[in-house]
């Protein structure tokens, strides 16, 4: 698949998984989470944005919003509470992201 990461999104993502290591699932890539989360994510997306992502394992275009979406995957076996979380989220997150409820899941979108 195509780079489609910003460094700024590479080093959030960095910054996220050192600092929320009480969650069961690591904050990543659309592309590296399993599915169900990952077709979840393009639902929110396609729902709360109006914009069509067409996915495909080996090409998917994600110019539409500015590049591959992270997502954080929250669970009820987290060691972290989902306030707890999202304050640390909020603190580390650059202006260039914007983040956008998904239920169980946070996903960071780029601006």
């Amino acid at each position: 698949m195509k780079q489609q990461r910003t460094k700024e999104g590479q080093a959030l993502v960095k910054i996220l998984h050192d600092k929320l290591k009480g969650l069961t699932f690591q904050p990543n890539f659309i592309s590296e989470i399993d599915s169900d989360p990952r077709y979840k994510t393009l639902r929110v997306i396609e729902e709360k944005l109006k914009k069509d992502i067409d996915w495909n394992w080996d090409e998917t275009d994600f110019s539409s919003i500015k590049g591959e979406p992270i997502i954080i995957e929250f669970s009820a076996n987290d060691e972290i509470s989902i306030l707890d979380a999202c304050q640390i989220i909020k603190e580390n997150l650059p202006e260039s992201f914007i983040p956008m409820n998904g239920g169980d899941l946070l996903i960071i979108l780029n601006k």
